[in-house]
């Protein structure tokens, strides 16, 4: 009887650090090559543009679009996941700024293709949302405030410029392939400038 019990309580050990292994967390990324297309009100190309990729507390890199208002850049996605997935991160999230158009940071979250909602900051190297200015659409503002799960609220700020140029941003992702173990994707994102919105200056 006492040898049945090391067996099972053997076994019981055993399946829980399967389990454990299965279902333990680790820091998994993705590429994707970004494929911007940038264009004016008017639906017009925004040819020779300066455009700065950027991602929260490191210096935006500068870029410019060519002569069809497109801009071409891999960039990588970390994301939390066990050995049964996920495969890709919940959200591809693209940083961007047109120095020559607004004075904003701009975060593009893109979870699909289609219509995407985007955040604006006052500055790139704000980790707790303190240059937060608001969530928007290509219309209007959209959320100007979050409450946290700990039930802390936290009130966009206004934008250091008084305004907010507005964007219509829609997105096409794509899983393409696999390349040593790392899943390849193309994320085409067009963004078209849709007027802008007064917040008032602080």
């Amino acid at each position: 009887m006492l040898e049945v019990l090391y067996v099972v309580g053997g076994l019981a050990v055993l399946l829980s650090g399967v389990l454990a292994f299965v279902f333990s967390l680790g820091q998994r990324s993705v590429a994707y090559q970004l494929r911007l297309t940038l264009r004016d009100t008017t639906g017009n190309l925004l040819t020779q543009q300066r455009v700065q990729v950027w991602h929260r507390g490191s210096t935006p890199l500068e870029f410019q679009t060519d002569e069809n208002g497109q801009l071409q850049v891999i960039q990588s996605e970390s994301f939390g996941a066990s050995i049964l997935g996920p495969r890709r991160p919940n959200v591809f999230t693209v940083g961007l700024a047109f120095p020559d158009l607004s004075t904003l940071y701009y975060q593009f979250p893109v979870k699909r293709s289609g219509t995407v909602t985007y955040r604006a900051f006052n500055t790139y190297y704000d980790s707790a949302d303190a240059s937060w200015v608001g969530d928007f659409d290509a219309t209007q503002c959209v959320r100007s405030q979050i409450t946290y799960t700990n039930g802390v609220l936290q009130p966009a700020v206004a934008p250091t410029s008084g305004n907010v140029q507005r964007w219509q941003a829609t997105a096409e992702l794509q899983h393409i392939g696999q390349e040593q173990n790392i899943h390849q994707y193309a994320l085409d994102l067009s963004v078209q400038m849709s007027g802008v919105e007064i917040l008032g200056v602080t």
